[in-house]
């Protein structure tokens, strides 16, 4: 592996190959000022988040208001700055290591707080098939535009109930919105593990936007079975587990 890291610039440049997976991608760059510029003219809101970080950790969303106008939302802090060229000025210094570029999902919200999905996708050895062993939905916290529970005061949801809360289902059955996730999921898993050899787990952050599109965040090569010890519903947790141990 010594021509990949596990940055997500890397994984995502290992997942446009795929022409099923690339149409569940975000429009992703790495950071600049020309890519920031480029992304504003075509997008309204952008996240702006570290390449290699997790956790939600130094994620920035910057919206494209009227005349000029822009928000940036950092945690629950806002700020409206005037001018694209200031909005960067003002980023840049905290900017020091490797970040990304990637259009805003719009994602579905439960009560008025976004979520996304957490599927782990497991195998028993380096060469038996991948398997969805677990998903779970991670509601923001009041005010936070990041989903992860601890650092956003979130909560954890089943999938199949803040699906349904979300109303994103439009028309669809449950039934066909797992399937959906999990197809995606696995193929996510094949195509990563023919680049990133011996991984046995993988987290897969999903997205599902207002309109019930399906989206891929990020994926986690050392993802914490912890949040699936917050459902009262332990078999998920239990079978992660014993896929862990082989």
């Amino acid at each position: 592996m010594s021509n990949w890291t596990w940055s997500k610039w890397s994984k995502h440049q290992v997942l446009l190959k795929s022409p099923y997976i690339s149409n569940h991608l975000p429009d992703t760059c790495q950071f600049s000022r020309k890519n920031f510029h480029e992304m504003l003219s075509k997008h309204q809101n952008i996240i702006i988040k570290p390449s290699a970080k997790s956790g939600g950790i130094g994620v920035i969303l910057v919206s494209n208001l009227q005349n000029s106008n822009f928000r940036i939302h950092r945690g629950i802090k806002v700020q409206i700055v005037k001018g694209a060229n200031n909005v960067f000025n003002l980023l840049k210094p905290s900017i020091q290591i490797p970040y990304l570029i990637q259009s805003r999902i719009n994602l579905a919200e439960v009560n008025g707080r976004p979520y996304d999905l957490r599927v782990m996708v497991q195998r028993h050895t380096n060469s038996s098939e991948w398997t969805v062993t677990g998903k779970l939905a991670k509601i923001a916290g009041p005010g936070y535009i990041i989903t992860n529970t601890a650092r956003s005061k979130g909560r954890v949801a089943l999938f199949s109930d803040a699906t349904r809360q979300s109303k994103v289902l439009n028309g669809r059955t449950m039934q066909v919105m797992h399937a959906s996730v999990n197809e995606l999921s696995i193929k996510i898993a094949k195509q990563l593990s023919s680049t990133y050899h011996n991984r046995r787990i993988m987290g897969i952050d999903i997205g599902i936007d207002k309109n019930g599109t399906i989206w891929i965040i990020e994926v986690n090569f050392t993802p914490s079975v912890n949040l699936f010890l917050k459902l009262k519903d332990r078999q998920a947790y239990q079978r992660i587990r014993r896929y862990q141990k082989g």
